[in-house]
């Protein structure tokens, strides 16, 4: 639809957009294992999984300075990885947990993409080696989460998200730089008036970092105007924000 909104260029019917040939189906094969148990009181757990797509599809050049393309099976993609949690009570009033996901997600074999407005891009074009890491699709992710009962009926707690950096989409080569990665952190409180209405306020980003959740290589000048040339679109993230309110539970 984004491809296909400029009056001034319009494309054939959507009854032409049939794939002819037919392209082959994206098959993903998974597997995961783990272990979980308690120690100490402390809930655990440790967790492999590892997917592997076979023929996935993505959007390839048709040839340098043409600035066409075509969708076609590329070969294998495989996203592996660690899952690890912990999480338990202390003092009888805190929980908590701990989160952490390693994520390891590539491309396995060796093809050219189109990527017109990748500054490393030569003739409209970049490789794309096997041992890439897809796009938008951070490698560490991390949460920790605590909630305190200061009385029967008042609660309070928070949460760290930390995420690391990301390709830009339109930069599977890896070739420039990345979406910086980011920690923001949440905070909470409640208190229970009745068994059925609780009073809530919470906190989002409440150091109100400056961060961005994704990236894409683009045309400046076509969104911008003439006076824009830095090709690097990128999503900004909530700023501080905060909320009160009343909670019913039936």
């Amino acid at each position: 639809e984004l491809t296909c909104a400029n009056p001034d260029d319009p494309c054939r019917l959507p009854n032409a957009f049939l794939s002819d040939p037919p392209l082959d189906q994206v098959v993903a094969k998974t597997w995961e294992t783990g272990l979980r148990g308690l120690w100490r009181g402390v809930n655990w757990h440790l967790g492999l999984f590892r997917t592997v797509n076979e023929d996935d599809i993505l959007f390839i050049s048709a040839g340098a300075l043409t600035g066409q393309g075509f969708f076609d099976n590329v070969g294998k993609t495989r996203r592996q990885g660690v899952e690890a949690n912990l999480s338990g009570q202390a003092f009888e009033r805190l929980d908590w947990s701990l989160n952490y996901t390693l994520l390891d997600a590539t491309f396995r074999d060796e093809f050219v993409v189109a990527s017109p407005h990748n500054p490393a891009a030569v003739g409209g074009e970049i490789p794309v080696r096997s041992g890439d890491r897809l796009p938008s699709l951070p490698r560490h992710l991390f949460k920790a989460i605590a909630g305190y009962a200061v009385t029967a009926r008042l609660s309070v707690g928070g949460d760290l998200l930390y995420q690391s950096s990301q390709h830009l989409r339109g930069d599977e080569g890896n070739l420039s730089h990345t979406v910086s990665g980011y920690t923001l952190v949440n905070a909470w409180a409640e208190y229970r008036l009745t068994r059925h209405w609780t009073l809530f306020g919470k906190v989002d980003n409440l150091l109100d970092n400056h961060y961005e959740t994704f990236g894409l290589f683009g045309d400046a000048t076509e969104v911008l105007g003439s006076g824009f040339d830095n090709p690097r679109f990128l999503s900004p993230g909530a700023p501080r924000g905060a909320w009160v309110g009343i909670r019913l539970t039936l």
